[in-house]
């Protein structure tokens, strides 16, 4: 009984754990690149234009959020498949304020201007870049484990990734 037991994501995995975490990789990789797009748009128009810049932030990076956004619906599903180990409630409560202030942004058309929104932007894109930024190096990490152990059994790379 003297194992030691790795946490989930280091232990070593058969093809389908393999799948679902290249899926999830992609999947954090992808909003990490569409948050990044975003803060970097966001302070390349205020080093530009400086306070003017707040004014049409939603204009210039709306879509782009409104996606990330409603992707990030997507995390639910990823708890509920045990494909991402959190706890659903906080998640719950985090993707429904998410959309459901973004809605109201969208839906009041005189808000889009305040620089409210700016500042909302922003807080929401460093922290999510902070949050994707360390789960997809952990799950980059995991994946490139389970390549490496798929190496030393059959001697190469082939078959390493379903």
């Amino acid at each position: 009984s003297g194992e030691v037991s790795l946490p989930p994501l280091l232990a070593p995995h058969t093809h389908s754990t393999e799948l679902q975490l290249a899926y999830i990789f992609t999947y954090n990789l992808f909003q990490f690149c569409g948050h990044t797009w975003i803060l970097a748009n966001m302070m390349a128009r205020f080093l530009t234009f400086g306070r003017d810049a707040l004014a049409d932030t939603f204009y210039s990076v709306g879509v782009v959020m409104s996606l990330c956004q409603l992707l990030s619906i997507l995390e639910l599903f990823h708890i509920a498949d045990g494909i991402e180990k959190a706890r659903p409630l906080p998640r719950l409560v985090q993707v429904i304020e998410r959309n459901l202030l973004l809605v109201m942004v969208i839906m009041l058309e005189d808000v889009q201007s305040k620089p409210v929104v700016c500042v909302q932007f922003f807080l929401w894109n460093v922290l999510d870049l902070l949050r994707y930024a360390l789960l997809s190096t952990t799950q980059g990490i995991s994946l490139l484990r389970g390549s490496t152990e798929n190496l030393s059994e059959h001697g190469s790379l082939k078959g390493a990734f379903p």
